[in-house]
């Protein structure tokens, strides 16, 4: 069961109608050793990440394997991390509502700026 530092993932039939149906299909995938606030699925469903409320740290998680590794441990605040729709790259924001892009096969990290803005802030992110 969950507790303040876990969270249960399972999976469920895509195909249930009810509350019910659906509860008697969920079968428990893993359980992660963090209380995750948000989750997001990468593309080809090798990776899910995720962020931690508490103390703001990112998380990737093989599907396969179900283990859970610290991903960018430098200390700062992430949240809202989401997979770009080719999966190579992350988008997440920090304390302040900064964004920055991550190249996961160099773990590379740039901050997002516009032309006119480089004090761009956001308090939702997506890809186009």
């Amino acid at each position: 069961p969950d507790g303040p530092d876990k969270t249960t993932l399972f999976t469920i039939d895509s195909g249930c109608e009810s509350f019910g149906e659906c509860s008697t299909s969920r079968q428990d995938f893993t359980t992660l050793p963090f209380r995750a606030n948000w989750l997001d699925y990468q593309p080809s469903g090798i990776y899910l990440v995720g962020a931690t409320g508490d103390d703001g740290k990112l998380y990737l998680i093989t599907t396969a394997k179900k283990e859970s590794t610290p991903l960018l441990n430098d200390g700062s605040f992430k949240k809202h991390p989401i997979f770009s729709p080719d999966g190579r790259q992350l988008i997440y924001l920090d304390a302040a509502h900064r964004a920055y892009v991550v190249d996961l096969a160099t773990m590379s990290t740039q901050r997002v700026v516009t032309d006119n803005d480089t004090n761009f802030t956001a308090n939702s992110i997506a890809w186009r």
